[in-house]
């Protein structure tokens, strides 16, 4: 069932930036909102899309709210994005939520392109050493002769050889993907097991801080956001810190609460946490002071956008390395394997 909650369908980036694009275009026009969701369910929407456009369009058909359409689509939209629209509903201003949210997905999904377009040559060294491999475990099994002590050829010393060695090895890279899998899942999704996953990555040298720059910036755009729309701060706030997709964040969600409800200011409340950086409390401290907090994090928030972009190219440049390095150990396994075979089939010999 856990498993099942991890892989349970969500809209991608791609997908709602591209929604929320078209929806603002079209409220913007004047378009009413039965007709708009009407369109979008008969429309080419991907196919796994099409069942909740139906859904929605249904609902609102039948006099429901445009977020109680979108809460009966269950999870398969960000919370943030459904109390937005609940927020935007309320206030008249679902065209500027739409135009807001699209913006926000396209630029995640274009960090997203750019980190695998720069990731690509090192996974494809990644794919030819793994497809090496398995290339000698097969061919391992075509040699018939044993070892001058009566042994099986076995080059690499990983006990597998000739077909059922390479369905072995198949089967263990299956394995290792998957469970990589699982955990980023868990770990996007907020899976309570991957949270100390989630806080140990931050303590990691260059990347760590480049995940914190990352969900910082997540944190100033949801706050703007919320707070341009008229939320309330204490509604706003969880949203906030489940938008870092970081348990060192999400985890501090009832003690800010508590804080806040107690009169403190938000600076205040965030600083005792320990987790936000300097820079961001005194930016948040000057917003809070003059008023102007959702117009300060506006500011800090395009900020961020920008820290992001160079967090993601570090990010990149120490995934590149940690493949690299990987494929150079892998070859230098190989190399000192076969010398310490041949040394060793030497020195049987000489012993005969």
């Amino acid at each position: 069932m856990m498993t099942g909650m991890i892989f349970s369908a969500r809209a991608s980036n791609q997908e709602l930036a591209s929604l929320c694009r078209r929806l603002a275009i079209s409220l913007q026009s004047g378009l009413e909102v039965r007709k708009i969701f009407a369109r979008e369910a008969e429309g080419r929407v991907p196919s796994r899309m099409r069942g909740r456009m139906r859904t929605i369009s249904n609902a609102v058909a039948a006099g429901g709210s445009l977020s109680e359409a979108f809460d009966a689509a269950g999870s398969y939209f960000p919370t943030l994005m459904r109390e937005l629209v609940r927020v935007g509903e309320q206030t008249g201003h679902l065209d500027e939520i739409f135009l807001h949210l699209s913006e926000h997905y396209e630029f995640q999904v274009k960090m997203r392109r750019e980190f695998l377009q720069s990731i690509s040559w090192p996974l494809t060294e990644l794919g030819i050493a793994i497809t090496l491999v398995g290339l000698v475990i097969w061919v391992s099994g075509m040699i018939t002769g044993n070892d001058l002590e009566g042994r099986k050829i076995d080059i690499l010393g990983f006990g597998l050889r000739g077909n059922s060695g390479l369905i072995q090895y198949v089967m263990i890279l299956g394995s290792c993907a998957g469970a990589l899998l699982l955990i980023f899942e868990a770990g996007r999704r907020g899976a309570f097991w991957a949270r100390p996953i989630q806080r140990a990555v931050l303590l990691f040298p260059v990347a760590g801080k480049a995940l914190e720059t990352l969900a910082v910036s997540r944190f100033a755009w949801s706050l703007h956001m919320t707070g341009e729309s008229g939320m309330s701060l204490l509604k706003a706030l969880p949203l906030c810190l489940q938008a870092t997709r970081n348990d060192r964040y999400i985890s501090q969600t009832d003690a800010i609460l508590a804080d806040i409800r107690r009169g403190q200011t938000l600076t205040d409340t965030l600083s005792a946490t320990h987790a936000f950086p300097l820079r961001f409390l005194d930016v948040l401290d000057v917003g809070e002071r003059s008023g102007r907090l959702p117009e300060t994090m506006k500011l800090l928030s395009a900020q961020y956008q920008e820290e992001a972009r160079g967090a993601i190219k570090i990010l990149m440049q120490v995934a590149s390395w940690l493949v690299t390095l990987f494929v150079m150990g892998l070859i230098c396994y190989f190399i000192i394997r076969l010398a310490f075979f041949y040394i060793g089939q030497i020195q049987a010999a000489g012993k005969m």
